[in-house]
């Protein structure tokens, strides 16, 4: 049952503890020490030093029977996709597992939008990659320069036209 996951969050709530993935100013660590305070006493053994397997599997069924909180909460998806975010980027003998659990459930549907993100900045990085590769930017630069130098092949061949045009209106003016 995640109601001690549930109580955890009322109280973390209560509290402004941050939730920010990868915060830089505090890291989210108030929020990790009450985590696994709870987890510890959910367990049975007291404060846990870090997750663990055993704590993995058991956060995972939490967040698992975990339900959505009252509308207008945003605070509670981030704290939930903290706790995803801790447990995807676990162990992948643990992780693997978790969309399997997850599957139906709210969690489930942030754990998924995670992924849809994560895949999509992937795939941004990717491209930033190739399009900044050293080789790339030399044939692109390359190509850009043929195609100056093809325009200007072109405007100096009307010019040359023109001016041919000029000369032979100049000659046929002389001869009258």
């Amino acid at each position: 049952m995640s109601q001690w996951l549930q109580d955890f969050l009322g109280d973390a709530l209560r509290e402004d503890l941050c939730t920010k993935v990868r915060c830089t100013t505090c890291g989210g660590i108030p929020f990790r020490k009450g985590l696994l305070a709870a987890l510890g006493r959910h367990l049975g053994v007291g404060p846990l030093d870090s997750l663990g397997q055993e704590g993995l599997v058991a956060l995972r069924s939490a967040l698992s029977a975990l339900g959505p909180p009252p509308p207008g909460n945003p605070w509670m998806e981030g704290a939930v996709r903290f706790l995803l975010f801790e447990v995807w980027s676990g162990p992948p003998t643990i992780g693997g597992a978790l969309e399997m659990e997850l599957e139906g459930s709210w969690s489930g549907e942030i754990f998924d939008r995670m992924k849809r993100h994560h895949e999509a900045r992937m795939l941004a990085r990717q491209s930033h990659e190739e399009r900044n590769d050293p080789g790339q930017i030399a044939n692109r630069r390359a190509s850009v320069l043929k195609a100056r130098q093809e325009r200007l092949e072109l405007r100096l061949e009307a010019k040359r036209e023109r001016d041919q045009a000029w000369k032979s209106s100049q000659h046929a003016k002389e001869k009258t």
